[in-house]
């Protein structure tokens, strides 16, 4: 996927300007800088979800992008496991049964949000993404909430999963983008 020159704000207020970026075919790039440079709303223009006032997005034809956004985004009166079914196609017991064992959450397929702490909502949001699959990972903070153990199990399990594709990385932790071993691009 290439970004070539691309502009976006939002009403008169510039956000991105004359911006450029490939990625690469598999690792990961981390996108690095200060609260309201832009980096949210690059992994937006990347998912599809904005599109730039100027410049041009090239990305493969049926690229499938799988998002953990900055907020974790479960439905309440779902369970974890209705959560992370939410994304396939068709129900698979076995899918859903493994990308919560990722994310040390098996215990806990029955319980509502509202039951979780934060961090064990978070896992949730990264199951989710782990069981959509997809030839591109955006990381919006990926690891608020959670200790320095689940952040290392957890970075090890997405790179392994996602290691033939591009991973996009937003994060303000060195520490974090150490463990995806990722390629840091200021902005």
């Amino acid at each position: 996927m290439t970004l070539d020159h691309i502009s976006f704000g939002y009403g008169k207020k510039p956000i991105i300007t004359d911006f450029s970026l490939t990625l690469p075919q598999a690792g990961t790039v981390c996108l690095f800088g200060n609260s309201g440079c832009g980096k949210t709303t690059l992994l937006r223009l990347l998912a599809g979800l904005e599109k730039p006032s100027s410049g041009t997005i090239h990305r493969p034809d049926s690229q499938k992008v799988a998002m953990v956004f900055q907020e974790n985004r479960l439905a309440p009166w779902l369970t974890v496991r209705q959560n992370v079914e939410l994304v396939l196609p068709d129900s698979d017991p076995a899918i859903v049964a493994d990308c919560l064992a990722a994310v040390s959450l098996s215990d806990h397929a029955d319980c509502y949000p509202h039951e979780l702490s934060g961090g064990m909502q978070r896992r949730v949001a990264i199951a989710r993404a782990l069981a959509y699959g997809g030839d591109l990972l955006l990381l919006d903070e990926p690891f608020n909430g959670l200790d320095d153990n689940l952040k290392a199990q957890i970075a090890t399990t997405l790179r392994q999963r996602f290691d033939h594709c591009p991973i996009v990385l937003v994060t303000h932790s060195a520490e974090e983008a150490a463990l995806f071993d990722a390629t840091i691009l200021p902005l």
